[in-house]
């Protein structure tokens, strides 16, 4: 892969997308998960959130939280 005449070595989402890049390590962070937590969303945007992040972490070969509390939950 390539980006404006560079190789990119890795793809790091922090926004909860992660595109496909085949061959590229990929890592996520998770900043916070009230966007999937039920008491702050709606039920919609809970359903895309989710299946944004899920897919985006099945996407990745790294997964780092930014706080103890994200990682548990």
């Amino acid at each position: 892969m390539q980006s404006q005449g560079k190789k990119i070595h890795i793809f790091h989402s922090l926004s909860g997308y992660m595109p496909i890049y085949p061959f590229v390590p990929k890592i996520t962070t998770i900043h916070d998960i009230f966007p999937i937590n039920k008491k702050y969303s709606s039920s919609k945007f809970l359903k895309k959130a989710s299946k944004r992040i899920i897919k985006s972490i099945k996407r990745s070969n790294y997964l780092h939280t930014a706080s103890f509390y994200v990682k548990t939950e």
